[in-house]
């Protein structure tokens, strides 16, 4: 896959209301997770990684695909797929930026179609917990509140893809983001992510309608 310039960002915010805290994000050196978003604003919360309940965020995706912000070939009639968001483990994995595409993936940066993608969260049993489909978006710089996606102490990670359309197989999102601190091992209270766009590399083509 092959990252290009920034597409969009998700605001998500946990229902139980935490302390505020502001400081560096840091991610271990080297990790996958950190090659598919940057983090713009966090805010460190009181919940115990180890807390025993179902913790739920609710997130709003911001589309920042416009005109002036992307001037060349800009299409016609532009619009985002349904976005997808998942809840997992650490031994699931979505998409990378690194490895070759599942079935799946390639279904939503081709078509923006969930069927498959569906069919692959259901069939990792354990390793995924919670999967949330939001509505197409025909305003590609407009905001949608998507429906609350849930975490545990099992399955801390999110992972999000959406289509940009018209496009071969270009699609942005973020993978394997850490809803728990490194440095307090707790839950994020409140958390901003900047995605880009991607080549998904299952489709040869160069512009939006190749």
């Amino acid at each position: 896959m092959k990252q290009h310039v920034q597409a969009f960002s998700l605001w998500a915010l946990l229902a139980p209301l935490c302390l505020l805290v502001n400081a560096q994000f840091n991610e271990p050196p080297g990790q996958r997770r950190e090659q598919t978003f940057k983090v713009l604003e966090f805010e460190h919360g009181t919940v115990d990684q180890r807390f025993e309940g179902t913790l739920r965020y609710y997130c709003t995706f911001r589309g920042k695909w416009n005109k002036q912000r992307h001037p060349n070939d800009f299409p016609r009639s532009p619009s985002w797929s349904a976005p997808v968001i998942l809840s997992h483990s650490n031994g699931y994995r979505m998409w990378t930026g690194t490895e070759t595409a599942t079935l799946g993936v390639e279904s939503i940066a081709e078509e923006g179609f969930t069927t498959i993608i569906t069919n692959e969260f259901n069939n990792a049993g354990f390793e995924t917990y919670m999967m949330v489909v939001g509505e197409r978006m025909f305003n590609t710089s407009d905001s949608q509140h998507l429906p609350p996606i849930n975490v545990t102490f099992e399955h801390p990670f999110l992972s999000s893809m959406v289509k940009m359309t018209p496009s071969p197989d270009w699609f942005t999102g973020f993978s394997d983001f850490r809803t728990v601190a490194f440095e307090t091992e707790n839950y994020f209270n409140r958390f901003v992510i900047q995605c880009f766009v991607w080549d998904c590399g299952t489709d040869g083509g160069q512009t939006y309608t190749a």
